[in-house]
């Protein structure tokens, strides 16, 4: 690799990382500099490989909050797996309470009983009162944008403005 290419992958990549990180207010000034060096394809490119490279990282977090989650589950369950297994231990050898030394002590306890409701006829339970009432608010917009006639103080539309925003259309190989 020459000089040169090296001195450009150095620049892209400081500018990636600047725009990558850049306020609203700073990105202007990016943007009319990259404008300046690299001409306005060179800009497009600059541009969807930055959003390229935020979208990898955000991938990347996705997949690691996923691993954390089930190493976060699989701890919660070892952790009961050692909690009921050394009850059980110690029950089957008489011992209810172990003192040690970095701890005052283990005792075993019975938990209190937990109380589950268990619906057997969810029509009985409905009929008694037992239900709970939302608004379908997909049927309420559907109604609105059809013209049905609904009083104003039921619901109304509100239109949400969002700031302009770029797609990337990657060319097709």
């Amino acid at each position: 690799m020459d000089k040169g290419a090296t001195v450009s992958a150095i620049t892209l990549k400081q500018y990636t990382t600047a725009l990558e990180n850049a306020t609203r207010e700073t990105m202007r000034e990016i943007l009319e500099r990259k404008t300046q060096e690299v001409g306005a394809a060179g800009l497009a490119d600059y541009v969807a490989l930055t959003t390229e490279n935020i979208e990898n990282r955000i991938e990347r977090i996705d997949v690691a909050i996923a691993e954390l989650q089930a190493m976060k589950k699989a701890a919660h369950g070892q952790k009961e797996i050692v909690r009921e297994a050394v009850a059980d231990f110690l029950m089957a050898a008489g011992v209810e309470r172990l003192e040690g030394d970095r701890v005052s002590s283990i005792t075993v306890y019975m938990p209190k009983p937990k109380h589950k409701v268990v619906v057997l006829d969810k029509e009985a339970a409905i009929e008694s009162g037992f239900a709970k009432v939302t608004v379908d608010t997909t049927a309420l917009k559907n109604a609105l944008e059809n013209g049905e006639e609904i009083p104003e103080e039921v619901a109304t539309i509100e239109t949400v403005v969002e700031p302009p925003k770029i797609k990337i259309n990657k060319r097709r190989a």
